[in-house]
């Protein structure tokens, strides 16, 4: 199974870019995300902040019945039009959909903002998620952490307990000082805080999950986020905050775990995972 995850800030935006940036007016045939589809050829995409809503026909956009893909599921923000939501294009149908922790958890608090989907299929569960962001001046923090970190541990490990988990997407956090450019100062940045690292180590050990790119590229310095600003992405001064986790159980069927930087048109960079399952 191929994975790519990719944070496309927009995906009107994105419409109107080619694979190497350039931008046009209007939306184009050989857009970025088409051109990834035909190259990579994922059997599963996972798009986040595509920042639409219920106007919106992803299907029609990519002409994905031409590219093999069968199902596309969306969830959009409900608290505020063009923020938020995240996308899953799937080569295949799954057994079943959950829009955020709706089959878990229906408190509003955090099914409203179009965060999350999960998809079953036969061997594992695909989770696709967009985690809040602390904001700069940590205003969020307390509700990344405590609330939504806790909410979103329990579901994984609630899924865990039945079939191997998948889980991919923005998740708002460089684990190691390896992750970003420029850690020394930014230990009390958002993305970077004690209490978001030490919280996304407790979810790979509380849900038994393995950080593929880490994991299989111990020593790799790569980015999946730049600022838009300072001319980063030139430089190589960025992030890493975009990540494919898996369940333990899946250690020795992982491929390859990386980062593309080929591809441009939003200020993340698409990240694949190649596992047996």
């Amino acid at each position: 199974m191929r994975i790519i995850t990719w944070n496309v800030n927009g995906i009107r935006s994105v419409l109107t870019k080619e694979k190497d940036g350039t931008k046009h007016s209007k939306p184009i045939q050989n857009n970025v995300i088409s051109v990834l589809l035909q190259e990579q050829a994922p059997d599963v995409l996972c798009l986040q902040e595509i920042k639409c809503g219920f106007d919106i026909n992803v299907d029609d956009m990519f002409k994905l019945n031409k590219l093999g893909y069968e199902a596309v599921y969306t969830n959009y923000s409900t608290v505020r039009k063009g923020y938020s939501g995240v996308c899953v294009i799937s080569k295949n149908k799954p057994l079943h959909v959950i829009q955020g922790f709706s089959d878990f958890n229906n408190d509003h608090m955090f099914n409203n903002e179009g965060r999350m989907l999960t998809l079953e299929y036969d061997s594992c569960y695909v989770v696709n998620v967009y985690t809040p962001n602390s904001k700069p001046d940590l205003s969020r923090l307390d509700f990344r952490v405590n609330e939504w970190d806790v909410q979103f541990r329990n579901f994984i490990e609630h899924l865990s307990k039945t079939k191997n988990v998948i889980v991919c997407g923005d998740l708002n956090v460089a684990p190691q000082e390896i992750d970003l450019s420029n850690p020394k100062a930014n230990h009390n940045s958002h993305g970077f805080t004690l209490q978001e690292r030490q919280s996304f180590h407790t979810l790979l050990k509380s849900a038994h999950l393995i950080d593929t790119f880490r994991h299989l590229n111990p020593h790799t310095i790569k980015y999946s986020w730049f600022s838009p600003f300072a001319k980063s992405r030139e430089r190589n001064k960025g992030w890493r905050i975009d990540h494919i986790l898996v369940s333990r159980k899946l250690a020795s069927n992982l491929e390859s775990s990386e980062i593309l930087s080929e591809y441009f048109g939003s200020d993340h960079v698409p990240c694949v995972l190649d596992v047996s399952i």
